[in-house]
């Protein structure tokens, strides 16, 4: 259950992540009503809630 929640926690920070650097930039294609948004944020979160999982194993078993 603890690596679910690490997941979400790395993915809804990926999704801020990229929504801050669509408002500095002003992204038309990731503007808000734009129906292809999510297809384009869904699989970045996923990608970025793994890879913050893999990184946080690997910190962790690196301490031991």
């Amino acid at each position: 259950m603890k690596d679910y929640f690490i997941r979400l926690i790395f993915g809804l920070l990926t999704i801020g992540i990229v929504l801050g650097i669509d408002y500095i930039f002003n992204i038309n294609w990731v503007q808000e009503g734009n129906p292809g948004r999510n297809l384009f944020i869904l699989p970045i979160a996923i990608v970025g809630g793994w890879g913050g999982w893999y990184l946080y194993k690997a910190i962790k078993k690196e301490k031991r």
